[in-house]
């Protein structure tokens, strides 16, 4: 029998922890600073981790339909990014 990895990344636990006792505000500003940004650097490791186990072969062989539907949730992400930015900066300013 294959032996199976962890049903849930250890990154995706501290980070929903840290989330959850920061919501308490049970954590300290200046403990928080480097917590959170070690919590985005793995976000984006793991993002990365995806982007480099993607096969372009194997997307091209599904045909065009998926190409579609990830570039149009890209764009629809971009859009809503652009416009929460846009109001923050309103609502800031």
């Amino acid at each position: 029998m294959a032996k199976l990895g962890p049903i849930l990344p250890l990154f995706l636990i501290a980070f929903s922890g840290h989330a959850i006792i920061n919501s308490f505000g049970l954590i300290p500003k200046l403990a928080n600073e480097p917590v959170s940004s070690a919590s985005r650097w793995c976000l984006v490791c793991a993002i990365s981790a995806l982007g480099l186990k993607t096969s372009i072969q194997k997307l091209s062989e599904v045909g065009w339909q998926p190409l579609i539907l990830i570039a149009s949730e890209t764009v629809f992400i971009l859009v809503l990014v652009i416009a929460a930015l846009g109001l923050e900066h309103r609502w800031m300013h």
